[in-house]
């Protein structure tokens, strides 16, 4: 017997082998482990260019917002699992506060329930959303015109759960596109309208 035609033959089947089970592999441990994530986005641009019309301003009832820039804010389950009520920490709350002058304009809810507003008067505007069932690909869109470049506050203890906000360009792009293919259709118009800002 030729014992290294019979080593190669061994360690050859053993190749195979190993190749069929590190998939199984792989496969087992994200079943085990799920990743569960959020990510959102948030856009904000002047309502008209300053250089179209000088010293903008809007009124909205009695109240007059100075330098009106269109807020948007998106989020998203990216998860290969459902975030449950018991991914709360304590039950608390995902808030989402505009920290500015303004106002909502509005919103639309795709598997993400907004349990409460709360105003504090033309200071800030704040979405609650309570423990629930997130489900993958579930969304929420959330529409503001804000005194200036707002900025969007989120505050969260969720637990097992990655909140990222997207920043780089080109996922951003990627993120416009899955709201286009989400069938939010009434933000479809602002979100074509988007890509074009921000397509190089």
């Amino acid at each position: 017997m030729d014992w290294m035609m019979f080593f190669a033959a061994v360690a050859a089947v053993a190749g195979v082998i190993a190749l069929i089970a590190v998939p199984y592999a792989v496969i087992g441990y994200f079943k085990a482990n799920p990743r569960r994530q959020l990510l959102y986005s948030v856009t904000s641009r002047p309502l008209i260019a300053k250089a179209d019309v000088p010293q903008l301003k809007v009124t909205v009832g009695d109240e007059t917002i100075n330098d009106p820039h269109f807020v948007e804010f998106r989020l998203s389950s990216t998860s290969r699992a459902d975030i449950t009520s018991a991914h709360f920490d304590a039950g608390k709350p995902i808030e989402i506060e505009l920290d500015a002058h303004g106002v909502l304009v509005s919103s639309s809810e795709n598997g993400i329930e907004v349990a409460s507003w709360e105003m504090d008067g033309w200071a800030s505007v704040i979405a609650t959303v309570d423990p629930q069932l997130i489900r993958r690909g579930a969304f929420l869109a959330i529409d503001f015109v804000s005194e200036g470049d707002a900025k969007i506050v989120v505050r969260e203890s969720l637990i097992d759960v990655k909140v990222k906000r997207i920043t780089d360009r080109r996922a951003l792009l990627a993120f416009t596109d899955n709201v286009l293919e989400s069938g939010l259709l009434p933000f479809s118009g602002l979100v074509s309208a988007l890509r074009r800002v921000l397509a190089p």
